[in-house]
């Protein structure tokens, strides 16, 4: 008897967030052994131990599923943003630490993993990756915008455009991250000072 047949007729075996929490669970461990393209809703329902229907209920398609995880991680990461901006005791060091949790993405081991499986070129080939992506690096970058526009309120920062500089900053560490090879020679800290090295004197500030 297949999984779809089990499933027909019954009840949930949990409430819709459960059942969502684990299908993401179950996605994230099945990518980690076999590569996006190869990977089926049989497979993810077998890991997280649920029925067809707690699959449809939810998601029309793997697709729908994967683009959800990665809507949701975005969320995650621009909370992280937050939180550290909203810790920090001035503009710079607000600055300066969006720009070093922006970077712990590729150099966090665990969220470097993760980041990877999520956007692995097969994963990117999904259907609504690209748009989600799209409205996803907005949102990361609107932190960093109000911090821009904070600091030229407070007369620490100067640029015309707080919503392009910030754009133009989110673009240069999108593009920051590091090979695996160059991660042993190239840390964290020496790319939060190359970065900042570059933006500092861009918003009208010594290095």
């Amino acid at each position: 008897m297949t999984i779809a047949q089990q499933g027909r007729g019954r009840k949930p075996q949990h409430d819709a967030d459960t059942e969502i929490a684990l299908l993401m669970r179950a996605a994230i461990k099945v990518m980690q052994r076999k590569d996006y393209a190869a990977v089926t809703v049989t497979d993810i329902l077998r890991e997280a131990g649920l029925f067809t229907r707690a699959f449809y209920r939810h998601f029309d398609s793997k697709d729908a599923l994967l683009v959800g995880m990665y809507r949701l991680d975005a969320t995650v990461v621009v909370g992280r943003l937050r939180e550290r901006i909203a810790a920090a005791p001035s503009a710079r060091a607000a600055l300066e630490a969006y720009i070093d949790e922006y970077l712990s993405l590729w150099w966090d081991p665990r969220k470097s993993k993760r980041a990877g499986i999520l956007a692995s070129a097969s994963a990117r080939q999904a259907s609504g990756f690209g748009e989600a992506e799209r409205i996803s690096r907005a949102e990361l970058a609107a932190p960093l915008r109000e911090v821009l526009e904070a600091g030229v309120a407070s007369q620490v920062f100067a640029t015309p455009s707080a919503e392009r500089d910030a754009a133009t900053i989110c673009s240069i560490l999108w593009n920051m991250r590091p090979s695996t090879e160059k991660k042993e020679t190239y840390g964290r800290d020496r790319a939060k000072a190359d970065v900042m090295r570059f933006v500092l004197p861009a918003l009208g500030l010594p290095e």
